[in-house]
């Protein structure tokens, strides 16, 4: 591609992603934003993307594009999880009895104080590219200003409702 061409696309993606962050501004829903995020991956790439979140200390599976369905949920959890220690921000390879071919670029999503919130996984059949990276990059940076936006609203709506010193319900 020219150096234009390039550019074109970069602005287009820096728009879509200050969309998503306006999103995030005036929606507390999580889910919408993330499948849109995992939209613009699959526009950009060529490749089919998924959000996994950790959620009651195990990774699910949030957010997908592409041919990622329910089926393979568990299969992708228990993956990424068991590799998730070492492989954020590298290439992992998946066994073949999982239905994907070749192999997935993880990108960890880490809040402020760098507490592991959860990835972005692309799937594909070679290695991500490092424009590759940079998007996944950028997407799991907006997810975790949605995820975090998200804990604070269900914390403020807590604290609304409960006494401060029982935790009891008003």
């Amino acid at each position: 591609r020219s150096h234009s061409e390039r550019l074109q696309r970069s602005e287009h993606l820096g728009r879509k992603l200050s969309e998503l962050l306006e999103l995030i501004a005036r929606s507390g829903a999580l889910e919408p934003v993330l499948r849109k995020l995992m939209v613009l991956i699959k526009r950009h790439c060529g490749r089919d993307a998924a959000i996994l979140l950790k959620t009651n200390g195990r990774l699910e599976l949030i957010a997908a594009s592409g041919n990622i369905r329910a089926g393979m949920c568990s299969e992708l959890s228990d993956l990424v999880s068991s590799n998730i220690g070492f492989a954020c921000g590298g290439n992992i390879e998946f066994p073949k009895d999982i239905p994907v071919q070749g192999c997935a670029a993880i990108v960890a999503i880490h809040e402020g104080g760098g507490k592991l919130l959860g990835c972005v996984l692309l799937l594909g059949a070679s290695a991500a590219i490092p424009s590759e990276w940079e998007l996944l990059r950028r997407a799991a940076r907006v997810a975790s200003i949605a995820v975090q936006h998200r804990q604070i609203e269900d914390q403020i709506m807590f604290d609304a409702q409960h006494d401060p010193a029982t935790e009891l319900p008003n």
